[in-house]
Parts: structure tokens; sequence; C-alpha cells
């Protein structure tokens, strides 16, 4: 069982036997955060994206806005509050003509429409004093893709989630793009983290794990470290003593935004493995991005050593990142990963 979940039991067990296993799809974290996928679901049914051609704009609105009272459970949980709902509903039903306009692009536009529809939804929602605009743009992004999307709770994360990893609450100042981003990756790396000892992770879980933090206490001293853009996250290495009482001590391994500069400077933005070419195929939106692997994973040095961008890293796509570091502890090289794609291919032309 992994560290991580011998954790998190034994903080909600009450009891250090890591015999019981905990999952995102069951168990007690499912109990408490599952909801979000039912809250995704049911709004999808009455967001009815397949007969907006069909709607009128005032009808488009209030497909939408009927997402917002989805609730779901004993608890009758759901993702956006009364407060922000009914004000939402109001600025939403003054202009159904321009909110259609702007939710049509969102739902149903380009990938490169997302960003002006953002700026566009935080204008027409600072015609009233909302507490958290944020949570709603956020919610309505979800909605239309949650594999790329998270949910937001702003003073959740101010005064739990974000303190407790040790990350800067700048992000929550202001409603803007670039810090919804910001929020995103933060997201994505727990995600990447998660994937490690967990089946079947999607990046709603990681954002539950945020909102669950305060019940799972005692997992942030592992998971605890700077997770800030163009810092990767590294393995910690937790140390259990004898007796009953257990400490964790966690090392922190920042990698540096020079070094991954460099390494995209002499490297390029082509995946090293299976060539990948994110502008290529995103283009825009895809130009200048790739990430950079560490050839030497740095939670097994015991030093801090000094890091050659040209022969220490190496520019990986998504995916040929996470199949390398599938297995925690066998990770791959490059060559082994090249070598098992091309046996992959081999078997499936037979």
């Amino acid at each position: 069982m992994s560290q991580l979940t011998a954790i998190a039991v034994a903080n909600q067990k009450g009891t250090g036997d890591d015999s019981t296993e905990v999952s995102f799809h069951s168990g007690d974290w499912y109990h408490e955060e599952g909801y979000k996928r039912q809250v995704w679901t049911e709004a999808h049914k009455k967001l009815q994206l397949n007969g907006w051609n069909d709607k009128t704009d005032s009808e488009i609105v209030k497909c939408v806005l009927n997402t917002f009272s989805v609730v779901v459970g004993e608890e009758r949980e759901n993702l956006v509050s009364l407060p922000s709902y009914m004000l939402t509903s109001e600025v939403f039903t003054n202009d159904c003509q321009k909110t259609a306009w702007i939710l049509k692009r969102l739902f149903r536009g380009n990938v490169s429409d997302e960003e002006d529809c953002f700026h566009d939804l935080v204008i027409l929602l600072s015609t009233k004093r909302i507490h958290d605009p944020l949570s709603v743009i956020a919610y309505l992004f979800f909605l239309k893709d949650r594999e790329r999307y998270v949910t937001v709770k702003k003073d959740h994360y101010r005064n739990i989630s974000f303190p407790k990893l040790e990350i800067s609450s700048s992000c929550l100042n202001e409603c803007t793009w670039e810090n919804y981003q910001t929020i995103i990756d933060i997201a994505r790396q727990i995600e990447v983290l998660l994937e490690r000892y967990f089946e079947d992770v999607e990046l709603i879980d990681a954002q539950s794990f945020l909102w669950m933090m305060w019940r799972v206490e005692k997992a942030w001293p592992w998971v605890a470290k700077r997770v800030e853009p163009n810092v990767g996250i590294e393995e910690t290495r937790v140390m259990y003593p004898d007796g009953k009482k257990t400490e964790y001590y966690v090392t922190r391994y920042e990698r540096s935004p020079q070094n991954r500069a460099a390494a995209i400077r002499i490297h390029g933005c082509k995946c090293c493995v299976c060539g990948f070419d994110f502008e290529k195929t995103y283009g825009a939106l895809g130009k200048n991005f790739i990430e950079v692997h560490h050839l030497v994973p740095l939670y097994s040095l015991d030093e801090e050593v000094k890091v050659n961008p040209e022969t220490d890293l190496v520019c990986l796509c998504a995916n040929c990142h996470r199949m390398i570091h599938r297995k925690v502890n066998a990770i791959l090289t490059p060559e082994q990963l090249k070598h098992i794609m091309v046996e992959a291919a081999a078997n499936s032309a037979l």
C-alpha cells in the first residue's frame, strides 16, 4: 500500500493498519468527494447542449443557470454557493443576448476562444458584486471539460489548502485567466503525483484532494512542497521510526526555472521519445510547450548538485513523461520507453 494511502487511512480510521484500500472511486474518499462527478453528469443533462441550435438565447441561458441548482446526495452537495448563483442568475438574465453569445462561444467554440470567453465573463459578472466570481467562471469551464479545468473554492484554498502546501495564494487575489491557469497547473502537478500511487486518477481527483485537506491532515507533511509553475514535484522520502508514534520527515526538491529554460533552448520542444510537437498539433496554443524530465531523479540525490541541462535533462510530451514515471520504484529511461513503444507497435501489427 502506498505511503500516502497509509497516512490517509491512519488519519481517517484512527489506526496505523494499512489493510484498508482507499481510492477516488470507492470508500471514504469517494463518499466525501465523489459528488463532483455526479454533479457534472447531472449538470450536463440540464445543459442540453445537443439542442442549442433550436433554442433561443433566453432558453440557452436558462439551461446553463439550471446547472447551478444541481445538488446530489444526502448532504445536498453542489459546486456553486447559493448567493453566487442568485447574483449570476440576475446578471445572465439581464442581457440574455450577450450572455448567450459568450456561453455559445465557451461551450461550442474553439479552444482558442476560451481565454476571451473568460475575460468576457469577468466583465459581465463585474456588474454585480459577486463575492467569488472565479468560482462561477471556473464551474462553467469545468462543465465544458473536466479533464482540463477545475472548480475553485477560493476561501478554502486561501485558508487551508495552499497554506498547508506552502503555496502562495497570490493567484487567488484577482479573477484573471492567468491566475486560473496557475490554479490548474497546481492541480495538474498534484494529479501527476497521485498517479504514482493510485489507479485511474483524473484532474477532478486532484481538486478533490485539495478540498479534502482538512480531513487528511497527516498526509500533508508527505505532499507539502512548493507547487509553483516551473517547479516540479519530486517524490519525497518518508522515514518510519520504531514505536507507535510515527513522524514524517519530508525533503523538498525544487527545480530551477533557469535549468528548465536552458533545457528547452538546447533540446527544443519536441518529445525525445515519440517526437510529438505541441505546436504542430495545437498551433499557437502549443508553442513553446513541453515537459522537462530529470534523467536522475532529484530525490535519489543526498545533496544539492549542479544540473547540466544538456546532459541531465530531456524534453518529453506529457504522455511519455507519465509513462516514464508509471512505476515509482522503476523509473524508465527514454531509451527504455522507446524500446517499449517499438515492441508494442510490432505486436499490434501482428
